[in-house]
């Protein structure tokens, strides 16, 4: 059986509870990545600016936003943002190779992907390969 679990704000999206952590104690650490601090605040801000940014691409809601991300602030910072705006993650693992991205990005329905430069080259030989304008 499983434990009830309570909630402090109600059920709400992460994003949400992101936001109010940030406005209650926004110097908080939310993140601690080697030794760097990521407050709730910072946190909150950098996944308003990815929001922001995946707007201004034409990304709304229910949209699939891969992102061929390892495990990294950046991953939580882009996973919230694209929760802000309403769409739709697909995680890609930073392990996949070129047919296993191929094919991931060809079932997704993802319209961006969001990688590292050292993903880059894995990316492009499969770019032109997509079904979707990348």
């Amino acid at each position: 059986m499983a434990p009830d679990i309570s909630y402090h704000w109600g059920e709400r999206p992460l994003h949400q509870y992101l936001r109010m952590h940030a406005r209650k104690e926004p110097n908080r650490p939310a993140i601690i990545w080697y030794g760097q601090v990521i407050t709730y605040g910072q946190l909150n801000d950098w996944s308003d600016r990815v929001a922001r940014l995946l707007t201004s691409w034409g990304i709304t809601i229910e949209d699939r936003v891969a992102l061929y991300l390892g495990n990294c602030p950046q991953f939580i910072m882009t996973f919230l943002g694209v929760q802000k705006i309403g769409g739709i993650i697909t995680p890609v693992s930073p392990a996949f190779k070129e047919w296993e991205l191929q094919y991931q990005l060809n079932h997704s329905g993802s319209r961006v992907i969001i990688l590292p430069y050292d993903r880059y080259s894995v990316f492009e030989a499969v770019r032109l390969t997509l079904k979707w304008n990348a």
